[in-house]
């Protein structure tokens, strides 16, 4: 049952706050709210209505608050989490939802905003996730209840930083290299990693969502760690299991069905990289007139390379350079000997790796891209191996290119679309069996209705009956022919108004020599 407003406890931050005034009113009778305000660069109205509980302590004006108070660090980390208490409230249907509650839990975490921090942890420790409030700077300002599921990040870590808490360099490293894309771009990232354990290393995933001001600001962020050990240890045995002919079969598959370049990335990460044993993987295409190889990110590690772009005529930045001279695939078998050699290696070597395969994407005998593929081991390439791995980046190659012109062919039906938006005429583009493949916004805002609504049955109920037998049996010959043809007929517009309009309809010629598509225009004329 909820509290009522009168039964609520003040948060530790407003009690500590108005504690602290009144010890400087004590030391100086004429000490007021507003030098207060002024020495935490606050508004004075603003601290008035934080101590009267009409307001929240933003987490800047937090942070800004703690170094002008003395505190013991008991007291800054009641602080920190009573200011992060507050902004869970608000954050909680995204926790509920993040945290994969059960949907009762879920229920009473969101119908309960006004429930304390420890009811919230015994919701959320029914969840296998490690949750976690942070701010904009990479503090932890909450960190869900101990969990068997995930050995690190307790209660300890709040008011420190991910690099405060102690973990090894390269998880430190990924989880700020996160933090800071989602603070930069706004947008979920997924994270997967290894973590050593005696029984072999643990797989955790780290998703990460903005949690956004009512201006749509970012405020804080908010984190979900959970264990996917069973599944990643599954995937390594599928890999292992299935011979490589099988392999090749199932990464063409899944390579087949990705249209974009992005799909066709974080299909590397998500089904390729485990497939071939591998740690990681990334995508680098080439950019001749610059000489320059640019990554093309992914939803799981796009925050995880500060060499977004890479300076191929530069033999130090990678042994990409080198890949982009010979034409030919590169195996590093030990990645720490390289290290000192090239950036891109000392990169992947705080990130755990300990050999790679740059793999070169050709196209008609050009060099187009790079695959690049990370292992946790040091290993020796065998000859099958290398060969198993350049049929792979071939794969990846034709994948691109195919996701080049569906891009291109997707970027050019936008530009059209755009320029029929912007035209005074009502526009339609006709398959060559008569079917409606688009229509533009004056047609569709004459309607009232989407272009999908208006299938061939509706024709008959768009123009006007006296109009309708004629056009149709008009429509149904030419369009059997290749030659331009125009109509006139009467449109049923939203308010239920018939329009005279003369329609200009002139076809597409394919390659074959076929008509490809009928490009309409309906063009507004008085009436006869």
């Amino acid at each position: 049952m909820s509290k009522s407003p009168s039964e609520k406890k003040n948060p530790f931050y407003v009690e500590f706050l108005k504690a602290e005034l009144e010890r400087r009113k004590a030391k100086n009778a004429r000490y007021s709210l507003r030098a207060f305000a002024s020495a935490l660069e606050m508004h004075p109205s603003a601290l008035s209505r934080i101590l009267n509980g009409q307001q929240e302590l933003s987490l800047q004006a937090c942070l800004t608050a703690i170094p002008k108070i003395k505190m013991v660090d008991e007291e800054k980390r009641l602080f920190l989490a009573s200011v992060a208490e507050e902004k869970m409230y608000r954050a909680a249907e995204i926790l509920a939802n993040a945290a994969n509650l059960p949907e009762d839990a879920k229920s009473s975490l969101i119908a309960a905003p006004d429930s304390r921090a420890l009811e919230m942890e015994s919701l959320l420790k029914q969840s296998t996730f490690k949750t976690a409030l942070i701010s904009p700077e990479g503090r932890y300002l909450f960190v869900s209840a101990p969990s068997e599921f995930v050995p690190f990040f307790d209660e300890k870590t709040v008011g420190k930083t991910v690099r405060e808490a102690g973990l090894n360099e390269r998880l430190t490293t990924l989880i700020e290299e996160q933090d800071r894309w989602v603070m930069k771009s706004g947008n979920v990232s997924k994270l997967e990693f290894a973590y050593p354990d005696e029984n072999g290393p643990q797989w955790f995933e780290r998703i990460v969502r903005p949690i956004r001001r009512n201006d749509g600001s970012i405020e804080s962020l908010v984190s979900n760690l959970h264990d996917i050990t069973p599944r990643k240890r599954e995937e390594i045995m599928l890999a292992k299991n299935l011979n490589r002919t099988e392999r090749l079969q199932k990464i063409t598959a899944l390579l087949s069905a990705a249209l974009t370049f992005d799909e066709v990335a974080n299909t590397l990460m998500t089904n390729i990289v485990p497939l071939v044993g591998a740690m990681a993987g990334s995508i680098g295409m080439i950019d001749p007139s610059k000489m320059l190889l640019r990554l093309i990110p992914t939803q799981k590690e796009d925050f995880a390379s500060p060499l977004y772009e890479i300076d191929l005529t530069d033999p130090r930045a990678s042994a990409a350079s080198e890949a982009y001279r010979t034409k030919s695939a590169r195996f590093v078998p030990d990645l720490m000997a390289a290290a000192s050699e090239t950036k891109t290696a000392s990169e992947a070597v705080k990130r755990g790796a300990r050999a790679g395969a740059i793999l070169p994407l050709m196209i008609d005998g050009e060099m187009t891209g790079v695959l690049n593929l990370r292992y946790a081991d040091v290993r020796e390439f065998g000859d099958e191996e290398k060969a198993f791995l350049i049929l792979i980046a071939n794969q990846c190659a034709i994948a691109l290119d195919r996701a080049r012109l569906y891009e291109n062919e997707r970027a050019r039906r936008n530009h059209a679309e755009t320029i029929t938006d912007a035209l005074p005429h009502l526009v339609w583009l006709f398959n060559a069996d008569g079917t409606l493949d688009y229509s533009n916004k004056k047609w569709e805002e004459f309607r009232g209705v989407r272009e999908g609504q208006l299938n061939a049955t509706d024709w008959a109920a768009v123009v006007h009956p006296e109009d309708f037998p004629a056009a149709k049996a008009t429509w149904d010959q030419m369009i059997r022919g290749r030659n331009p043809f125009e109509t006139k007929v009467r449109f049923l517009r939203k308010d239920g108004e018939y329009r005279w309009y003369i329609c200009q309809n002139i076809p597409l010629i394919g390659k074959n020599n076929e008509v490809e598509k009928w490009v309409s225009t309906g063009t507004e004329i008085p009436s006869p």
